[in-house]
């Protein structure tokens, strides 16, 4: 039997960067179409852009692992 399959830290970082702010944006819109008003992209924007220190952090974190 082989052990884990390990994955690359750079690789996971993105994909829980990009999932991270896919369901930020999920509810973001959503909320806002319950409240009848429009998506101002440039939040969505802000948000992703706060995520990605916290994913190249976990990147840096687990590159030894």
């Amino acid at each position: 039997m082989n052990g884990p399959r390990r994955v690359n830290p750079w690789l996971a970082a993105l994909l829980s960067w990009a999932l991270a702010t896919g369901l930020v944006t999920a509810v973001y819109a959503l909320w806002l179409r319950s409240q009848g008003q429009t998506i101002e992209w440039e939040l969505v924007g802000e948000a992703a852009m706060i995520a990605a220190p916290l994913a190249l952090f976990r990147a840096w974190r687990d590159r030894e692992r």
